[in-house]
């Protein structure tokens, strides 16, 4: 409470140039605003906690709905998600649209999860959301600035490599759109965004492909046909390597 008090003190929070502000902690047990503050919470909790959730749960709703300005649910959920009608950049809006649908899915499947793993993904997916939509628009954000924040929400001590195999990985698998380039990773706003991925994720694979297609070749000339490194293996290294050599 005293940190709280700093805190106003600090931002200088007042509604006008004439007023200064004050504020004060009270008992619910005596401020009958803060108990109907109380009553709307409790309500809500019935209808979305878990823990607190009751089968009469639509007749609440249905009571608190036109009293009730506004509810967001953390994390965000998919219900109640309104498409644009219109777009002066329809392209754009499309892969926005779809790009949040899908983290939007994500997490409404799995916030529930007991699994650390899970977990760690959604508080990372969650955290990517609020900055695309709230902090950082456009900007991509830094790997180790993801792993800190992650690490002191699920108090953890995750590695960037960790990082990289058990959260972004799964999430990329699947369908999360996450970008990510030299500066760090974000979610898709929009087409050039993915055509940039695309490069970057070229420029990866196409020197290990070609790389791979040289030794490939190599040991097909030394035992004259008789070992292929290819055997046993997916279709597609040698389906790749075929169209990188048609395309050079």
């Amino acid at each position: 409470m005293d940190r709280f008090v700093e805190y106003v003190q600090k931002k200088h929070f007042q509604s006008d140039l004439f007023t200064d502000l004050t504020f004060g902690f009270a008992n619910s047990s005596i401020e009958r605003l803060i108990q109907v503050a109380d009553l709307y919470a409790g309500s809500i909790a019935r209808v979305f906690d878990p823990k607190k959730f009751t089968q009469r749960s639509r007749e609440i709703l249905d009571i608190i709905r036109p009293r009730v300005v506004s509810l967001e649910h953390w994390p965000p959920r998919m219900r109640g998600y309104v498409e644009p009608t219109e777009s002066s950049e329809v392209s754009d809006e499309k892969i926005r649209i779809v790009s949040n649908r899908i983290a939007l899915s994500y997490l409404e499947e799995n916030y529930e999860s007991p699994l650390a793993d899970v977990r760690y993904r959604c508080e990372t997916l969650g955290f990517l959301l609020f900055r695309l939509k709230n902090i950082a628009p456009g900007e991509y954000t830094p790997a180790h600035e993801i792993v800190q924040t992650i690490n002191g929400i699920t108090g953890q001590d995750l590695s960037d490599p960790q990082f990289r195999s058990t959260i972004i990985g799964p999430l990329r698998d699947y369908g999360v759109m996450i970008v990510s380039n030299s500066s760090g990773y974000k979610l898709v706003e929009g087409p050039q965004e993915l055509s940039e991925f695309v490069v970057e994720v070229d420029r990866r694979l196409h020197p290990q492909l070609t790389r791979l297609a040289g030794f490939r070749d190599s040991v097909i000339d030394a035992t004259e046909g008789e070992i292929d490194i290819f055997a046993n293996h997916p279709s597609y290294l040698e389906t790749a390597i075929h169209s990188i050599r048609e395309s050079t």
